[in-house]
């Protein structure tokens, strides 16, 4: 029996917008935080324990999606647009963290 081939520049494009709609969440809950005045409690909560974990976790599935774009443009009939455009979008991210981490 054949096995179908997974095109990795199409799951890299999917993986890639999962830390999109994972930074969209945070920017919703820091902005009804705000909006509620939300007390130091919170921002305790939410800044020491919470926030760093998904930046982590997001800094993960972007190295991942990175690593499986570049393999989908070597990829024999993979789709280069799609591993392309995932590349893109999951080094984004890694750009804005690894520069708020050396300027913070």
């Amino acid at each position: 029996m054949g096995r179908k081939i997974a095109k990795l520049g199409t799951l890299s494009l999917l993986i890639a917008l999962v830390p999109i709609a994972i930074l969209a969440f945070a920017a919703l809950i820091l902005s009804i935080a705000f909006a509620l005045k939300a007390g130091p409690g919170f921002g305790a909560l939410f800044g020491i324990i919470i926030l760093p974990f998904m930046l982590i976790i997001v800094l993960a599935i972007d190295c991942a999606a990175l690593i499986m774009g570049i393999a989908g443009i070597f990829q024999k009939n993979g789709n280069k647009m799609a591993a392309s455009s995932g590349i893109i979008l999951s080094l984004v991210p890694i750009t804005l963290l690894v520069t708020a981490y050396f300027n913070g």
